[in-house]
């Protein structure tokens, strides 16, 4: 036997599944952003790790070449606008 549903009932049915529709649509979205977002990070912390890299061995570089102005110079200060080192004490 089958019965009619009721309107109210009808509507309260399709109103659910418009919900579900929409639920599913954005939760579509938002993995497909995800993924987006994951490949751009991904990417990002690839330049980062040879940034870091080059700044590593920067410092490297720096350190040396304190260690190379130590030798000729000594211990002291360097006024980089006068180019000038001045001794201590």
């Amino acid at each position: 036997m089958t019965k009619k549903l009721d309107k109210t009932d009808l509507d309260q049915i399709l109103d659910i599944q418009a919900n579900y529709d929409s639920l599913t649509q954005t939760i579509t979205s938002k993995t497909i952003d995800k993924h987006i977002t994951e490949k751009q990070l991904s990417i990002i912390e690839a330049d980062l790790s040879n940034l870091f890299q080059k700044f590593d061995k920067l410092q490297a570089q720096e350190q040396e070449f304190i260690q190379k102005l130590q030798d000729k110079y000594g211990s002291g200060k360097i006024d980089i606008d006068a180019g000038t080192f001045t001794a201590t004490e």
